[in-house]
């Protein structure tokens, strides 16, 4: 499946500033009320996580936008958006079970499962990023919040969850496409200029 230079740069921005996301999370330090950090650098880190979540937004927004003003973009990414193209997604849901016997289709199909798929985890990044953004907003500098800011909170949390299951799919599934011998899953990765 050939892809753009513009969607291979933004696919590694995105996959390396959200790793870099998913890494800080663990060791940095949100503030609460009467809570120090135990040391200077995670207070730090956090700042790190919000500087790096904005710019990781930012990427995925561009991709969104480049998605939505491209038809053909949007028709792949997004198939539910039409009748047409929802008829054609529950058909091919429908043929899930067959996967299990000739495996999945391959990459150059396109199709509408994996597109969606696809589309879905770029609006699950924007999410996590938005609800990022506005728990920062709300929180104080000493760690209290209001009842919007823990709901903006709780949701970047959950979010967050949803992303790990995502990418544990889409990594899997990587997996099950390079077993069966489709190298070319991996053109995203290519630095060479690709032909339709």
């Amino acid at each position: 499946m050939p892809y753009k230079p513009a969607t291979k740069i933004l696919h590694w921005l995105i996959m390396l500033s959200v790793g870099t996301q998913l890494f800080s999370q663990y060791w940095m330090f949100v503030p609460a009320p009467d809570k120090e950090p135990q040391a200077e650098w995670m207070a730090w880190l956090f700042i790190c996580h919000l500087l790096i979540g904005i710019l990781a937004l930012c990427f995925v927004s561009v991709r969104l936008m480049s998605v939505l003003e491209n038809n053909e973009d949007q028709k792949q990414l997004f198939p539910w958006l039409s009748k047409k193209g929802l008829f054609l997604l529950i058909n091919e849901i429908k043929k899930i079970p067959s996967w299990l016997n000739s495996g999945p289709p391959k990459p150059e199909q396109k199709n509408k499962v994996a597109t969606t798929v696809h589309g879905l985890g770029l609006l699950l990044l924007f999410a996590l990023g938005s609800t990022g953004i506005l728990f920062f907003i709300g929180i104080d500098t000493d760690g209290a919040m209001n009842a919007s800011t823990r709901f903006f909170r709780e949701s970047h949390e959950i979010f967050a969850i949803l992303l790990y299951l995502y990418l544990s799919g889409h990594i899997g599934m990587l997996m099950v496409h390079l077993s069966q011998g489709q190298k070319q899953i991996l053109s995203i990765f290519s630095t060479k200029e690709e032909k339709d």
